[in-house]
This record gives C-alpha cells, structure tokens and sequence, in this order.
C-alpha cells in the first residue's frame, strides 16, 4: 500500500480513468488548512461542560490578548428530550435526516426515529451488530438500515411492514433509490468488494452486481440514474439506466491505517459530487456529453472530470453542502466541513496503535469551507463534546439538510444541531461585543424583510444603545444623524434625547433633526431650544424664527426675552430681524421712531412694513438727532423697496433738513427711484443752495422746467439758470447770463462748442466785439469753430489786442498745417484710386476658365444647371448674364 502523495501535481498523474467514461483532471489545488488555534471564546450549546470555541480573535499562547474576535456563522444547540437516556448505554454509529425527523443507528443493533427536539418517535432493533448505515427514502415512507451482520432491513414508517435482504459478507454502506417507493431498489456494498443493486420482482428478490473492487466498499451515493462509490483505492460512478460505468478513477484516498476514517460522499446538485475522506477533498463533476444523437452501445451519455482537490492538514469526520444567505439554495458554493484535530498518524504508528488503547484526542471542529477560493476557511469553531478524547475520525458524522440551512454533527454520545445564525442571534452577539451599528443595520434589515425578531433587538431599542455608545465617544454628529432612524415618530423619546444632547452641550448637532411635525413635540422642548441660542446664538436664534412654525412656541413670552436681550445688543442685526418676525406674528407696534426704523427696516414683508408704519406716529426729529441721522437714513435707503418713501417723507414731516438727507441720498442711489417725489427734492436743494442742485438737474428728467427755471431765478442760481436755459432751448439768454453777469468768456465759448450752432457763434462774437478783452480768447478758437476773417473783419479800426502777433502766427500756422494736411489726404487718395485701377484693369484683361462646374459670382449657381443663360465675364468673374450686380 503506497503512501499519499505529496503534491497537486502527485494527485493528477495518480488519478488514472478506468472504464467506459474515463475521468478528466482539469483543476487540483492542495492548500493546507491553518494550525489549529487557541480557543477563546465559548458558546454554551447544551450545559457547563460541552462547550463551542471560535478560532476568530483567539489569543496566543502566552496568554497575550490578541484581536477582537469575529462574529460566528454557525449557531449550535444539543438535542436532549429522551437522547440522553438513549445513548446513556448506547452509541450512535450512523445517522440520517429528512425534514422531519432523524434516524439514528447505534452500535447495539437499533434504529431511533426522533424529531428535532430528541424525542423518541419510533425504535426498531433488527440488527445484531452495529448499524453501519440509516436511509431514508424521498417520501419520508421508509427506513432502511444495514449493519456489521451483512442484513438490510427496510421498515415502513406507516405500518409494521418489514422487508430484510440477507448478504453474506459485512456491509459498510447502503443507499435507496430516490424512487424507492416505487422500484423498491437500493444499493449495497462492503467488505465483499462489491457494489450490488437490489430490488424486489415478482420472483423474489434480485442482486445484480454493478462493480467488484479490491478491497472494502466505502461509501454509496445515489442521484438520479447515478450511482457513486468510493473504495479504498478510488471513486467510481455507475448509469443505471444505461446499465454501464461513465468512470473509474484510482484516487488515492488511502493511508496506512484506513479502518480509522468514514468516507463521505454527497452529492451537491445533478452534477457535482464532493468525495471526502481522511484529509482530502474531491469534486467530481458529472455532465450529459455534448453530443447529436444517442450514444452508441460503446458509450456513455456522460463524462466525468475533477473540479477540485483540496488536502488540508486535519482529518474530515464528515461534511454537507452549505447554501449560502442570500444565494440560490441548489447551488450551493460553500461546504461545510467538519473535522476533529486528531494526533498526527505517523506517531500513531510508532507508538504501536491499537483499537484497545487509544491516543487523547482534541475536540473537533466545524469549519465553512468555501473551495472555489484559494483561502478556503471561511469559520471555524472548535466544539467540545461529550467524551471527545476518545474518539476518533470515524465515530463522528455529518447530516444535514442544505435547503433548510439545519445540519447535525453526530457522534457516538451527542447530536449537536448546527444551524446558521439567524437575525436576533447576529444582534445578540454585535451587541454584546459593542458593535451598536451592525446590529441596528441587522435590524433594520430584518425589519425590511419582514423577519420576526424578539422586540429588545428592534432597531428603535438597538438605536438608542447606539446613541449612548456615540455620545459616550463624543461623536455628537453621527449619532445626531441617527436619530430620525431610530426615534421614528415618538415624541417622548425624541423630547428625552434632545435633553441628552442639550445636557452634552450638542443642540447645535441634533437641531437640524429636531421634527416640527410629525411629530411635534411639547411647545417646553422648543422653548427651550430657542432659549439657549437666544443667550449663545444669535444667528442660530433667527434662523430657528425663521425657519419654525409659529405654533412651535409661545410668541409672547419669547418676544419679552428678546427685547431684553436687544437693549443689550440694540445693533445685531440677527435679534433685529428675529424681533421684525415676532413683532409681525403678533401685529404689534412700537413706542418710537427709532424702535420702528431699527427694526422695521429689515422687514421682509410690505405688507407687515406698512401695517406698522400706520400703528402710530413718532417724533421723527428728536429721535434721529438722538440716534443719529446718517445710519438711520442710510437703513432707510436700503430698504426704500418695504418702506415706501412717500411714507418716510410724510414721518419726517417738520424737519426738512431731514427729508432733504433723506430724498438727496436716495436720489444718489437710483436716479429713478420715487420721481414723484424729485420735484419736492428740487426745492430742497435750492431751499438749502446744495452743490448738488447742478448734478441733479443734469440727472433727473422727472422735475418740471419751469419751476426749476424759476427757482433759480428767485435765489439767484446763474450756473443752474444756464443749463435749465439750455434745455429749454433759450441759448441766447443763457449766453447773455455768461457773457453780461457771469462775465466768463470761456464758459460762453464752450457752452457754443457743445451747441453747435453757426448763430449762437454770431451771436458770441456780437457780444464780444463790445468789450476789448474778449477779443484774444476769441482769436485763440478760430479755425474749425469761427472763420479768424470775419473775426477780424468784426474788430473796429484801431483797436488795442494785446499779443496780437502771437495771435495771428497762431492762426496762420493753423491754417497753413490744415493745407498741408489736405494736400497730403489728397495726394494719399489719389494713389489709393490709381492702385485699385491698375489693379481692376489687370483682373478685366486676364483670362479665365470656366467649366460647367463653375458656379455664378453673383447668383452662386452652377453653370451647368441652367446652360441655356448665356455667361458674361468681367472684372469680378464670370456670371450670368440676366443675374443683378449685387
């Protein structure tokens, strides 16, 4: 007998196809599975003694604490009822299970039928030896057992019908057609080295041996028209309905002392076979031949290849298909694996092994495996049974029930149920290990899904033991973030964690979740939030005014506190309009001007800016001298879109001085703005003779003509008078007011630039030739605005100019420089015509061509589409003929 081989590359040249369907390798892997750790953590699964430990955060050996343990996967739990005073002076020795009950053999020849719970149902004793096997058939109608004594009972579950087959030789293994209850065949194999198929026909029972081995017969699995089994040497798989082998592979499976180990074979769907025995695993996959056509007497309709070939370093007492949560159950990917950390065998073997004597041995351990990933352990527990230092590989076993996520870890003494954790299992846990936020997540999710979990793990109880654990860690945001979720719509519970945050000094990070409907909480817990940001806040308080209904709170009593707090801040800004909000809620007035402008130039509403405007009158004067005019009128301004400025003039009334302040600047802001009022501005202005009378006059078109006329007159306004003049027309008079009362020849001379009129220039001569010292300013504007002859031609005989040498080099210099400069445009011209006409004649007699593709200059049309017009050709191009120069 040869030893294991000692890589990946050993199984597949030992792997050998044998048969008519050879077997093809496509994937092997050996991984070895992590030493078996330090326990830490225990689950109690039945009483004090018998115990689970979790791999996961297990601490090193010297007794320093490692990492935090991980979350289970697997939740464990001991069947009692009558178990215990069934195997008080029995051992179990193989096992079954539907979804309804479990079949128990033992090792005194009996067969216990118990439920979930274990409870006795039914006990059948038919074996004199050791049950080696328990089947149960589809229907749930019958159990089959066979033993050590080469007999195979079939019972029916519903009456007192036996059916016992006789072989000569100790059977190891048994397995029912998945249509038992109509064929009536199952198969067999042992220690005869044969895998026989037996039913029952009209003329007594019939054996047809489906395949001879060398050596014992492991283990049979059955699916569908497929039989599997496994020998000490390999694997094999039988079509029953075509009554031939599909392959035979030498799988070395085997070690030195094989008696130790139960083979295990289990099929996860129609066509993948997972093979586990002493530390290997296979998958086997079993699939129709891609072929047209009935296969031929020679061939098989399927064929065989290895997935996957795990070795791990522990020995497998068992394992059972897992369908992972949230994955479709008939194709699970994830195995369950269950293996006890038994001594290694080569010491077994030098200590000279007995059966009689056996070595101490380690709990065993369940373990997820997930073998399509090259780090397969997904879980592991360590689990403490009763007597597990004595026993080895072979007395534990492995059943389950893959679509019900219920296993069962079996061994001699104990039934362990072994189920995935539910929804309050992960909450428990979580919580108890601190992890507030996965187990609300859990929660919340099992909410979702509509989950029934025990009422202390619902998410509004798991939330607020979150919320603590936050605040605890002065995490003051998150947990604020939180609290809509998990509060819900409970007022109290909302009233008492905004006094939590307020006594943390956190309002400012649960204010944006505080609910002000649906729910809405007592008026108190608003009050006193608006309480604290009126005494820390004052931006917070007016955006809470705001923002919050007005039936949140008691107006009144928040107005009383505010105005309290405005005589010691009279100019925040934020009070102030939190003050124009409260006041406008209870449509109340104020006691002076100045209460009124303060605050109620910050008025968002016209509405309410002018119901209080006509609450009362104030003593306009002696509060803006009291409080100073210019930030009152500059507010006003500002706000001249609310407060209407008719309204404010007629408040100012009896202090013009004001009303002037007041339209002056408005006026500068927006020279459209209340033109209504522009003309009660303009006698303002000349009532106070302001040095902006001039710019408002240039600037306004709102005011009459002739009152401003004549209010200059009456105070006397010559500036104003000339440009009033000057808009009317009247440029004559305005010109006699410049040259007679102003005596200003300059300003007269640039008033006649910018009218540009030929008589007014008469007319500023006529008045100049009268006094001698306007003559040389005149002489120093002739050319381009008067002709310097008529000028002199005006002058009276004899008469005195001072510098009048100067005066006339000047204008003939002028004049000379304006010849040249035309002579120059001319000569310029003249070139500019010669260049284009030498050009125009060179285009006019060059040739050119022209295809029927060539297209019009003018019309932008092909010649070709209409050949009929006749084509002309000039400077500019070829063109038709009839088309218009453009």
């Amino acid at each position: 007998m040869s030893n294991p081989p000692s890589s990946a590359a050993e199984w597949r040249s030992s792997t050998q196809a044998s048969g008519n369907g050879p077997a093809t390798l496509t994937r092997s892997r050996a991984v070895s599975a992590p030493a078996h750790p330090a326990t830490s953590e225990d689950e109690t699964i039945g009483d004090d003694d018998h115990n689970v430990h979790s791999d996961a955060g297990s601490s090193d050996a010297d007794g320093s604490e490692g990492p935090e343990p991980a979350e289970p996967s697997l939740k464990y739990t001991r069947l009692t009822g009558d178990l215990p005073s069934l195997l008080a002076s029995d051992a179990v020795s193989a096992a079954a299970c539907n979804d309804k009950f479990l079949a128990l053999g033992t090792h005194w020849g009996h067969v216990y039928v118990v439920d979930f719970s274990g409870n006795l149902i039914k006990q059948f004793s038919n074996h004199s030896t050791s049950v080696a096997e328990v089947c149960i058939d589809a229907n749930a109608e019958f159990i089959a057992s066979a033993g050590g004594d080469g007999r195979v009972v079939v019972r029916s579950m519903f009456s007192d019908e036996d059916q016992c087959y006789e072989f000569q030789r100790p059977l190891k293994c048994l397995q029912l057609d998945p249509d038992f209850a109509r064929t009536r065949r199952f198969a067999t194999g042992g220690h005869a080295g044969e895998v026989v198929l037996s039913d029952r026909t009209w003329r007594g029972p019939r054996k047809v041996i489906l395949a001879s081995v060398d050596g014992i017969v492991l283990a049979v699995s059955w699916r569908g028209n497929l039989i599997a089994y496994a020998t000490e040497h390999g694997i094999g798989i039988y079509d029953v309905k075509a009554a031939r082998d599909i392959c035979q592979a030498q799988v070395p499976f085997h070690d030195d002392r094989p008696d130790l180990f139960r083979c295990h074979m289990v099929w996860k769907d129609d066509e993948n076979l997972v093979i586990g025995w002493q530390c290997a695993v296979l998958v086997l996959q079993i699939r129709v031949r891609g072929i047209a056509g009935p296969p031929s007497m020679f061939e098989t309709a399927y064929q065989a290849q290895i997935l996957v070939q795990y070795k791990s370093a522990f020995d497998l007492a068992g394992f059972a298909p897992w369908s992972r949560l949230g994955q479709s159950r008939d194709r699970p990917d994830v195995l369950t694996c269950f293996r006890p950390c038994v001594q290694d065998r080569s010491r077994l073997r030098r200590r000279g092994y007995s059966p009689v004597r056996r070595p101490t041995s380690n709990p065993p351990e369940c373990i997820l495996l997930n073998l399509r990933t090259m780090d397969p352990v997904v879980s592991r527990d360590s689990i403490n049974l009763a007597h597990h230092e004595h026993l080895q590989p072979i007395d534990y076993s492995v059943i389950g029930l893959p679509a019900e996520q219920a296993y069962f870890l079996i061994s001699p003494r104990d039934v362990i149920s072994v189920r995935a954790r539910d929804a309050n299992d992960q909450i428990e846990w979580r919580l108890q290990h601190m992890h507030y936020e996965e187990a609300l997540k859990v929660s919340l999710f099992a909410a979702q899904q509509g989950i029934a979990i025990r009422p202390e793990y619902r998410a509004v109880h798991v939330g607020q033991q979150l919320l603590t654990d936050l605040l605890e860690h002065d995490e003051l945001e998150r947990a604020a973030g939180l609290c809509p979720m998990v509060l819900g719509k409970d007022p109290e519970l909302w009233e008492r964690w905004i006094y939590v945050f307020a006594d943390r000094d956190g309002l400012d990070a649960i204010l944006p979740c505080i609910p002000t409907q649906s729910p809405v909480l007592n008026h108190t817990v608003y009050e006193v939030i608006l309480a604290h940001y009126l005494s820390a806040n004052f931006k917070g308080f007016r955006n809470l005014i705001e923002r919050w209904p007005k039936q949140l709170y008691n107006t009144a009593s928040l107005l009383g506190a505010l105005e309290d707090t405005l005589l010691d801040f009279p100019n925040d800004e934020d009070l102030v309009q939190a003050a124009v909000v409260l006041y406008g809620i209870i449509s109340c007035g104020f006691t002076s001007f100045v209460s009124f402008l303060t605050i109620s130039v910050f008025i968002r509403s016209a509405d309410t800016a002018l119901r209080v405007t006509q609450s009362r009158r104030f003593s306009m004067g002696r509060d803006l001298v009291k409080f100073g005019a210019s930030e009152c009128i500059s507010r006003l301004v500002q706000q001249s879109a609310v407060l209407p400025p008719g309204e404010v003039v007629e408040l100012l009334e009896g202090r013009p001085d004001f009303q002037y302040a007041y339209l002056l600047a408005l006026f500068k802001d927006d020279a459209h703005s209340a033109p209504d009022l522009q003309d009660h501005l303009l006698e303002l202005l000349v009532e106070f003779r302001s040095k902006e009378l001039l710019d408002f006059l240039k600037r306004s078109i709102y005011y009459p003509l002739d009152k401003a006329l004549a209010l200059c007159e009456s105070h006397d306004l010559l500036q104003e008078q000339v440009y009033v003049l000057g808009r009317i027309g009247n440029n004559k008079r305005a010109l006699e007011i410049m040259m007679d009362r102003m005596d200003d020849i300059h300003m007269a001379i640039d008033y006649a630039k910018g009218q540009q009129d030929e008589e007014l220039w008469n007319d500023l001569v006529d008045f100049a030739v009268q006094k001698p010292k306007y003559w040389a300013p005149l002489f120093q504007h002739t050319g381009m605005f008067l002709d310097p002859i008529k000028l002199i031609k005006r002058v009276p005989p004899g008469a005195q100019i001072s510098n009048l040498k100067s005066l006339l080099t000047s204008i003939v210099q002028d004049a000379l420089a304006q010849v040249e400069l035309r002579g120059q445009s001319h000569q310029v011209l003249r070139e500019d015509v010669l260049t284009f006409m030498r050009q125009s004649m060179r285009y006019a007699k060059s040739s050119r061509y022209v295809t029927s593709d060539t297209c019009c200059v003018r019309c932008g049309q092909p010649f070709a589409s209409n050949p009929q017009l006749p084509v002309t050709l000039d400077e500019f191009g070829a063109h038709h003929a009839s088309c218009p120069e453009t």
